[in-house]
């Protein structure tokens, strides 16, 4: 009986281990694809590296605004590509 109880807690302990971890893969997974995030993340590491000042960051803001409508097309083209590819192969 005591055996039972350990195997069946270990079985318990694996799944809610592999939920949480399938949540936050999910959750990782969406903000990477997310065009805000890409350009925020790009904006903090080129201002760090680069050591921009607030007016050479105000001069390079619309090339970020490129880079965001750029991402985006380029997501909504992909999305196009794979709703056609599944439809074709229907």
């Amino acid at each position: 009986m005591r055996k039972l109880v350990i195997v069946a807690s270990l079985i318990c302990l694996f799944l809610f281990g592999g939920v949480c971890g399938f949540a936050i893969a999910v959750r990782l997974v969406k903000q990477s694809l997310n065009e805000e995030h890409v350009v925020s993340q790009r904006i903090t590491e080129e201002t760090r590296r680069l050591k921009l000042t607030p007016d050479q960051l105000d001069k390079a803001r619309p090339r970020y605004d490129q880079l965001r409508q750029d991402l985006l097309a380029i997501k909504h083209d992909t999305l196009q590509a794979i709703a056609r590819a599944a439809y074709t192969q229907t």
